[in-house]
Formats: structure tokens, sequence, C-alpha cells
């Protein structure tokens, strides 16, 4: 399995609410739509092609430990 890769260039961390976005493909807006895959870690979707375009984390800090066991399709090099 190849992993992706998540840096900063594809990320906004948002500290006030303690949220991380990952941006990894292009899908308009209004045609993505998210699934929570586990509690706060939510995977976006295009609805066209189904293509994974984003994931956003919830309680960042508290959960960055654990990314590489719940999403081993991702390298987090942030």
């Amino acid at each position: 399995m190849m992993r992706m890769s998540v840096s900063w260039d594809k990320a906004k961390y948002d500290e006030r609410h303690d949220v991380l976005h990952v941006f990894l493909g292009k899908c308009n807006s209004f045609d993505a739509y998210a699934e929570e895959e586990y509690p706060g870690i939510f995977i976006k979707k295009c609805e066209d092609t189904e293509e994974i375009v984003g994931l956003t984390i919830l309680d960042y800090q508290k959960r960055k430990g654990e990314l590489s066991e719940l999403l081993p399709e991702y390298d987090f090099a942030i």
C-alpha cells in the first residue's frame, strides 16, 4: 500500500479550536461530503468521483499520536 504524505503545505491547523484540515485533492466544495470514519476524524470525498479530497481531525493535539494507527494510508509528516 502506498502511503500519501501529509505535510504543512497540504494542511491548515486551527489552533484556537484544535482542528487540523488536510487538503488532498480538488473538488468543488459544494460537490464534496464528509463521513466520520472514526470519532472526530472526518474523511471528505468528492461526490462525482468518490476520490478522497480531504481530512478533518478534531482534537488534533490529543489524536496526533494515534493517527498513523487509525489512518495508516497517510504519512503525517507534520
